[in-house]
């Protein structure tokens, strides 16, 4: 399984407009996850805004291009109701992540009987199922 967890501590606490996930590797790809805690694009100040980004794209050969298929999740504590949102797609050199502006509501998130910020702090995860890479294209 190409499951990747992270966890963000003291939540509430967090201030950047962006946060990023240590880099993990899935088959030749190194990834990251981006996650917006005050949302982005359609999703600012009212989601939660989650993606998948391929990482050091700047070192790859020119006309590289991956596809991914994958799962999002919130894990929620105590109430076996995380929140999943499966995409997929191609990433290149102008298509560098993939995701959701709105993944969830903050209402929803901050919510405590939601169980997403037990002792305020949030439980992200990735699973990619599917990795297709093309080196060059036409």
């Amino acid at each position: 399984m190409n499951t990747h967890s992270w966890t963000i501590n003291s939540f509430s606490d967090v201030t950047e407009d962006a946060l990023y996930s240590e880099v993990f590797k899935v088959s030749k790809v190194k990834w990251k996850l981006k996650l917006y805690p005050k949302g982005l694009n359609s999703g600012k100040g009212t989601h939660l805004s989650i993606f998948l980004a391929v990482h050091d794209a700047a070192f790859f050969l020119d006309g590289w291009k991956v596809y991914a298929k994958f799962k999002l999740r919130l894990k929620s504590e105590g109430t076996e109701s995380d929140m999943v949102k499966e995409a997929d797609g191609w990433f290149y050199n102008s298509v560098l992540d993939w995701g959701f502006s709105s993944f969830m509501l903050l209402s929803q998130l901050n919510d405590s009987e939601n169980g997403f910020l037990l002792n305020d702090n949030l439980k992200v995860e990735v699973e990619i199922s599917v990795i297709g890479t093309l080196k060059y294209f036409i």
